[in-house]
């Protein structure tokens, strides 16, 4: 076009601007960080009476540098390379030979969407189950719109649409094969770039079942009560010592006599009798009359103890031989004797029992007692009374010498009868 007539003053006067006519989101498909915005424009009403040789547009953040694509003609255009999700302003400057115009007015604000970003930080986990695999990722930029969808690629089968926004997902795999994983995010503008894989994983059968715990250890019996102890029987009373038979010796363990010096004791196989003259009375007896028997003391040059010797019970002296027939009595025949009268009982009111046993001297032999509340209850029948010698038989020869009467208790080395007294005395 020729301007003719134009004076050089009218030749440096600069443009109008042309304006932003529309604009309209295009990050369907778009890489993340690469949104694009389609613009119209409405053409300047002056060019400074010089030919328009281009345009300026201009994208401005609402944080950032701005970004400036200049363009030959103001035929609509899609500007790119915008950030995804950032909100830009758009203007639009000309330029001539000489001048360029100042900015049109701003339109604006509008975002700029792309697809999403790359998903961060993908993990595979064996849940050691026999097959079961658990994935776990960070959920990445929305690139504007929001995310309505993973894809989850496994190196073997199919890939998983998950039509959900969790950032977790289950997997069932096959026991001894390897898996790896990708996953990315899917929203309005499509599936953006797949993440990082994830690694190596291959699920394992289950673990054997842990064995059964151990039982608690039985607990011991509850001790059986011990019954009370079975009373003890009462003693049984210890009877009194049977007397020895005749001619045996006694082995009652008792002292039988003391007398002054004289003692005669009981031992265990046999009795001896202690303190009695050796040269004196080789023989001493005495008469029991509780048994019936005689206990018939014998010296002993070899006894234990000096003039002692051993004691038993025998008999009793021979009876004296029979009389001859005495000449029929000139006169009345005497009254017959008087029996003897029996000794008395032990007191009735004392009761007997093992080991309290005495002994009474009596008309020089031994009667024997039970003691009575400590007391040896001694009491002496009344002597028998001689018998009535009978008349004087004719001469004879010389008949064996009669038993000592009961008045003789004991005799002397000559033969001559001695009364208890006497052989006590004289022991």
């Amino acid at each position: 076009m020729l301007y003719l007539g134009i004076s050089d003053s009218q030749k440096k006067v600069p443009p109008l601007p042309p304006s932003v006519a529309s604009r309209s989101d295009s990050g369907s498909g778009r890489a993340f960080d690469d949104g694009a915005t389609f613009l119209t424009f409405n053409p300047t009403t002056f060019d400074g009476k010089l030919p328009i040789i281009d345009y300026i547009v201009i994208a401005t953040p609402e944080t950032g540098t701005a970004i400036n694509l200049t363009v030959a003609n103001l035929a609509p255009f899609v500007f790119t390379g915008l950030r995804s999700g950032i909100r830009y302003r758009y203007s639009i400057k000309a330029r001539n030979a000489v001048f360029e115009s100042t900015s049109s007015a701003e339109a604006g604000p509008d975002t700029a969407t792309t697809v999403p970003g790359r998903p961060t930080s993908l993990t595979a986990i064996d849940l050691r189950n026999g097959g079961g695999i658990t994935l776990n990722w960070v959920a990445p930029a929305n690139g504007g719109k929001a995310i309505t969808s993973y894809t989850i690629t496994p190196t073997v089968g199919a890939p998983i649409v998950t039509n959900s926004t969790a950032t977790t997902r289950s997997f069932t795999g096959v026991v001894g094969t390897t898996y790896n994983f990708t996953v990315a995010a899917t929203n309005e503008n499509g599936t953006g770039q797949d993440s990082t894989a994830s690694g190596t994983v291959t699920p394992t059968a289950p673990p054997p079942p842990p064995p059964p715990p151990t039982p608690p250890p039985t607990p011991p019996p509850a001790p059986s009560p011990t019954p009370p102890p079975a009373p003890s029987p009462a003693p049984s009373p210890t009877p009194p010592p049977t007397p020895p038979p005749a001619g045996s010796p006694t082995c009652s363990g008792t002292t039988l006599l003391n007398a002054g010096n004289f003692t005669l004791f009981a031992g265990r196989d046999e009795q001896r009798c202690v303190g009695f003259s050796l040269y004196e009375t080789p023989v001493l007896t005495y008469y029991n009359a509780s048994t019936g028997q005689f206990l018939e003391c014998r010296g002993s040059e070899n006894g234990p103890y000096p003039n002692s010797g051993e004691c038993g019970y025998v008999a009793g002296p021979a009876a004296p031989p029979a009389a001859p027939p005495a000449a029929p009595p000139s006169g009345p025949a005497a009254p017959p004797a008087a029996p003897p009268t029996p000794p008395p009982a032990p007191s009735p009111t004392c009761s007997p029992s093992a080991g309290d046993e005495c002994y009474c001297a009596c008309g020089g032999g031994f009667l024997s007692r039970r003691l009575c509340n400590g007391t040896c209850p001694c009491s002496c029948p009344s002597p028998t009374p001689p018998p009535t010698p009978p008349p004087t038989p004719p001469p004879a020869p010389s008949p064996t010498p009669p038993p000592p009467p009961s008045s003789c208790a004991c005799r002397d080395f000559r033969g001559r009868c001695l009364s208890a007294f006497r052989c006590f005395s004289e022991i």
